[in-house]
This record gives structure tokens, C-alpha cells and sequence, in this order.
């Protein structure tokens, strides 16, 4: 017992920058967090978790098209105060901030606390980590992989035969976690198998993640195929089927904003937009880009391979691998991707990033200078990432002026419907999986899917038609999506004095 605490002990002691800086900046994003601006897939998540409270369950009673942990998460999160959107964003919060104190142990594990209190920096205040702060699952997702790399690589007492099995188990459970919250971290879960398997040191661990990651991932898999009837297992045949069939960029081509965000960027292929996307997170003009955090990363990487390289050697391959896989999924294999999915490049970037910081630091050579230069790095990095939180304020008082509390309001944007108190009408919350053909379940192969959750033109048609209390607001950002030729001729046959403009900023 004595034992036990006084290693609790020693890690407070050692980790203490590191929660001081985590308590920091946990505190600056939680004064914004109610007034961060959003993306339409928080308001999907948070109509979801609202359905969960009222007693229904995803994958039966309405379409989910994700893996399952993070509505439950969620629904967790809004059973304390169901209408407070900091409680749904809070678990991001919260995970965001877990996620700093490890990558933080990881490069404390490779180079002096100072510099590994750099790499915390970083991450948090790199400008992507704004969507790992809102209701998304990204940064559940990126913690749970993050954890599970510190254990296979970097924990301390991976020292100790004993508990290698044990620790190896408890990373793979972790790793099989991330996926369950979303599919984006399964390259994070093959780049750390990759590496295992390819170091000596490292490959009697390799059953031992395999069984932990199984175990989670078949267990779940068998309980919610049992609990949905089968429509947890089509729901992943058809995801399947949807990105090795390359068919994601197809159906969002037939949207008219999507074609003329195509044009503008000169794009035509998948490839393309992902190459245009990653263009735009990291090389778009400062100060509103990640390409400073980018630049000492690959910087920081060139070194990792050099003679001047962390000591730590067999580190090196998993920090490559842990950056380059997920960027060979979001370049060939995620189709569209978007800029929200780069959360996941943030703690092996941060890491390297703070390896070259403190290489220029401790570098004997124009040694003031190079001092110098890392100082005005870190206070820019800092600036500019708290600069652009608070410049993604929106003011959601106003954002939908004629809305009344209760009302139900056909506005193609759930998160909107969620700010303003209305309901969703004719329960559409997700339109891009489930209304019209363009849809996931509307262009599926499933008849069952699409039977059981596809929402036509002529569904909502004649729900509008049937419930005359339904208000409609025009000009908004995302029904200029929705809203094609067939529907709108549609909508003109409805009374004028349902339809209201709406001033509305975009998020």
C-alpha cells in the first residue's frame, strides 16, 4: 500500500507542469465553450443523445452511422442538464485535456521536462485542436489512442516482465476503445501492430494487444448485433462497402454546394479534395493555419532519424508510423475527408515539434539566437491558438431570430434546432444519412436500412402537408444543401406565412 502511494506520489510530483498547464488551458476553453462556433455534425450528435434520454436506442430506432460508444458518452454527458450545450461539449473538453497530460508523459520519456511541457503546449493550443472541443467524438477518440500507444511504447513499468502481458492487454482494450468512439483512430491501431511486430524489443506483445483489442471490439460487436436485431452488422457492411467501393466522394458530388466547393478548389477527384483539404488545415496563410505547428514537426521528424535523434531509439518507428498511417487513410481510404479528422495528427506532431525545439534550444551553435527563435515560436503557437478559439465565437442568441422555444422548425440544421429550443420537424436530424437518395441509407444496397430509415422528398412532403403548425426557415447555410429542384417546387405549394427568414452566421 505505502508502495503504491508513494509511486502516486512521485508521478504528481513529476507530472505536476503538466497539470498545471492542463488545468490552464482547460480553464480558458471552458469560458468558451458554450460559444465556440460549431459543425453540423455536433448538432446530429446532440439531437441523438436527446433521443437516447427520451428512451430510444441507436441502431433500432433511429440511424446511427457510427460505431457506438460516443452517444452513450454523450447521453451521459446531457442526462445532468439535457438543454446545456457545455455539457455535451464537456467531455471533448475533459478529454482534450487528459490527452496533453499524456502526450506530455510520452515526450517526457524522450527528452527534459521542459521540452516535453513544449509538446503539451502544442497541442493544445495548435489551431486544429478547435474540433477537439466541440460535441464530436474526435477527441474521446484521439485520447483513448493516445493512452493506448503510451502504454505499448511509453509507460515506466513497461520495465518489468511481469507486467508487460497485462499493460499490452489494457492498450489494446484502449486502442479498441478509439475505434468504438470512431473509425478514424484504426490506422493509429495498425501503426502501433506495425511497429510491435517490427521491433525485436516489442513483438512478444503483439498477442497480447490483439486479445485486447478483440475483446472489446467482438464483444461489442455481438452485443449490439443481438440488441438491434442484425442492423448493427448491415450497418457496417454498409460502411464497408461504402469506402472500399471509393462511393462517399460520389454521393456528396451530387450536392450543389459540395460541386461548387470542387470547382473552386479545382478538384475532381477524392484524392484531390483530400489533398486540397490538408492544403487548406495546414499551408492556408497565417496566422489561421497549423503550418508552423506542421514545419517544426517534420523538422522535429528529419531529426528523429538523425544521429541527433532522441535516445530513445526504438521510439522512432511508432512516432513515424503513428502521424503517417492515419495520413495515408485520410488521403486514400477516408473519402471525403475533412479537416476535423487531422485531430488525429496532433500528439505525434506535438512530440516531434517539441523534439526540434529542444534540439535548436540545446544547439551549440549560434546558440542566442536559436534561444531566441524557440521563444518566439512558442509564444506565437500559444497567441495564435488562443487568438483563434476566441475568434470562433458565435453569437447563437441571434442566430435564429424568429424562432420560439417548442416550436417545431424545419431547418435542415439540428444543431441550430438545439440552440433555439425548436424540435426537428418531422424528425430529421440526420439528413445526410437518411433524407433523400443522395443519403447513406438512400443510396444503399440495404433494403432494410433504407426501408426502415430512408426519409424521401415525398415523406417530408407530405409531413409538411399533414402538420400545418411546421414553421420553415429559408436562407440558412446547410438547407442550401437539402433543398434541390423536386423540393422546392414542393415547398411553394405551402402557405407563405410558414416560411421565415433566417439570419444565420456560418459556422
Amino acid at each position: 500500500m505505502s508502495t503504491a502511494w508513494l509511486r502516486i506520489e512521485a508521478l504528481g510530483r513529476k507530472d505536476a507542469p503538466a497539470w498545471f498547464l492542463g488545468l490552464a488551458f482547460g480553464i480558458y476553453a471552458a469560458s468558451l465553450l458554450t460559444s465556440l462556433g460549431y459543425n453540423f455534425d455536433e448538432g446530429v450528435n446532440i439531437q441523438q443523445a436527446r433521443l437516447m434520454l427520451d428512451g430510444q436506442r441507436p441502431y433500432i430506432d433511429f440511424f446511427y452511422h457510427q460505431t457506438p460508444l460516443y452517444p452513450f458518452t454523450l447521453m451521459a454527458a446531457g442526462w445532468f442538464s439535457p438543454d446545456s450545450l457545455f455539457a455535451y461539449r464537456l467531455p471533448s473538453l475533459i478529454a482534450t485535456v487528459l490527452c496533453g497530460i499524456i502526450v506530455y508523459r510520452i515526450a517526457r520519456s524522450m527528452m527534459p521536462w521542459g521540452a516535453a511541457l513544449i509538446a503539451a503546449l502544442i497541442f493544445y493550443f495548435a489551431p486544429l485542436q478547435y474540433f477537439g472541443l466541440v460535441a464530436l467524438p474526435n477527441a474521446l477518440m484521439s485520447f483513448f489512442a493516445t493512452a493506448g500507444v503510451y502504454l505499448v511504447w511509453f509507460h515506466p513499468n513497461e520495465q518489468a516482465k511481469q507486467q508487460a502481458p497485462l499493460v499490452s492487454t489494457l492498450a489494446g482494450l484502449l486502442l479498441g476503445a478509439s475505434i468504438l468512439y470512431k473509425p478514424l483512430s484504426l490506422p493509429i491501431a495498425l501503426a502501433v501492430g506495425m511497429a510491435v511486430l517490427l521491433s525485436r524489443q516489442a513483438r512478444s506483445r503483439a498477442l497480447w494487444l490483439i486479445v485486447g483489442a478483440a475483446s472489446i471490439g467482438i464483444g461489442t460487436w455481438a452485443f449490439f448485433h443481438w440488441t438491434s436485431d442484425g442492423q448493427f452488422t448491415q450497418l457496417l457492411e454498409l460502411q464497408a462497402a461504402r469506402y472500399s467501393g471509393q462511393s462517399g466522394f460520389d454521393v456528396m458530388s451530387g450536392f450543389e454546394p459540395f460541386r461548387q466547393a470542387m470547382e473552386q478548389r479545382g478538384v475532381d477527384s477524392p484524392l484531390g479534395w483530400s489533398l486540397a483539404e490538408h492544403k487548406f488545415a495546414f499551408l492556408a496563410p497565417a496566422p489561421h493555419a497549423n503550418l508552423p505547428v506542421a514545419a517544426m514537426a517534420l523538422a522535429g521528424q528529419l531529426i528523429l532519424w538523425s544521429r541527433w535523434g532522441a535516445p530513445a531509439s526504438p521510439h522512432r518507428l511508432v512516432l513515424s508510423l503513428w502521424w503517417a498511417l492515419p495520413l495515408v487513410f485520410c488521403l486514400f481510404v477516408w473519402e471525403p475527408s475533412w479537416d476535423h479528422y487531422f485531430v488525429l495528427y496532433l500528439p505525434p506532431l506535438s512530440v516531434l515539434a517539441a523534439l526540434f525545439v529542444w534540439r535548436l534550444w540545446s544547439a551549440r551553435k549560434a546558440r542566442h539566437v536559436a534561444r531566441i527563435i524557440v521563444v518566439l515560436l512558442i509564444v506565437y503557437v500559444t497567441v495564435v491558438g488562443a487568438g483563434i478559439l476566441w475568434a470562433r465565437r458565435l453569437d447563437y442568441d441571434s442566430l435564429a431570430k424568429p424562432a420560439q422555444a417548442n416550436e417545431s422548425w424545419l431547418l435542415f440544421d439540428p444543431f441550430l434546432n438545439f440552440v433555439t429550443g425548436t424540435r426537428p420537424a418531422c424528425g430529421l436530424i440526420d439528413p445526410f444519412n437518411v433524407f433523400g437518395r443522395r443519403s447513406l441509407v438512400g443510396s444503399s444496397s440495404q433494403s432494410r436500412l433504407g426501408s426502415d430509415y430512408a426519409v424521401s422528398t415525398i415523406d417530408l412532403t407530405r409531413c409538411l402537408q399533414q402538420e400545418t403548425g411546421i414553421r420553415i426557415g429559408t436562407g440558412g447555410l446547410w438547407s442550401k444543401w437539402f433543398v434541390d429542384g423536386a423540393l422546392n417546387e414542393d415547398l411553394k405549394r405551402l402557405p407563405e406565412e410558414r416560411f421565415f427568414e433566417l439570419w444565420q452566421q456560418q459556422p
